[in-house]
């Protein structure tokens, strides 16, 4: 199975080479990491330019744009089998491609465990999905989410089903996890870390830790899932439909 890495990346020069080497060192020559910018104004063109990999595809979004903007646009030039999903800070554990792409062999969504640490790797917690009580289930994730981004892959065959994202959906994670449980796809929560996800001050997610938004805003985007289950039983049949003819 051939594989594209999509990563979304701003301002990211202080961890950026680490993470990008810890993904190329498990691409094949066939894999690709697209990488969108959205407007960077430090040396993170710099570095990724400095790397001259063929693998590498750089793409610009403009600038001051969303993460989810960012990864859409990340995910409209992904053509290979198996789709991953990478921030620009963390640290790629070795057997993190290798798994995954054995695992879609079974399943549609697989979601790898992480290890939380600080910005110099010091082990926070030793399992994000122990922290944040990770699984599978609509209720369960409607009421708080668990797919992180940083850890999603899926099968080229659901991106109908995702891409492209819709305007008001809270964040990119959130909608890929309340589609695959919408439909009912086959997901995988894999309990073994493949991650070391960096928590520090400028990361865009606090995903490993308490939530800080206000009730109505918590409501609001949980509304905004919901709107769209019309939207998504309208890509389901028209993927069905493609299928057929």
């Amino acid at each position: 199975m051939s594989v594209s890495v999509c990563m979304a990346v701003y301002n990211g020069e202080a961890f950026l080479i680490q993470q990008i080497n810890s993904i190329l060192l498990q691409l094949g020559t066939c894999d690709e990491l697209i990488i969108s910018d959205d407007g960077s104004t430090d040396g993170t063109l710099a570095i990724i330019n400095s790397l001259d990999d063929p693998r590498i595809t750089l793409l610009s979004n403009g600038g001051g744009q969303s993460a989810t903007s960012n990864f859409d646009n990340a995910l409209k030039y992904a053509r290979n089998d198996i789709i991953f999903l990478s921030d620009q800070d963390d640290i790629w554990l070795a057997g993190k491609v290798e798994k995954c792409c054995s695992l879609m062999k079974q399943f549609d969504v697989v979601v790898t465990n992480a290890i939380i640490v600080d910005q110099e790797l010091v082990v926070v917690h030793p399992s994000y999905f122990e922290q944040q009580q990770s699984g599978p289930g609509l209720i369960k994730n409607l009421l708080s989410n668990k797919y992180l981004g940083c850890c999603i892959a899926f099968r080229r065959t659901c991106m109908p089903y995702f891409h492209p994202f819709p305007s008001a959906i809270p964040m990119h994670d959130i909608w890929i996890g309340f589609v695959a449980e919408v439909l009912r796809l086959k997901i995988h929560f894999e309990t073994q870390p493949f991650l070391l996800y960096r928590r520090h001050s400028k990361n865009a997610s606090t995903a490993s830790g308490p939530s800080i938004n206000p009730i109505n805003k918590k409501l609001n985007y949980r509304f905004n899932l919901v709107k769209y289950f019309p939207l998504i039983a309208l890509r389901f049949f028209r993927e069905r439909l493609r299928k057929l003819v």
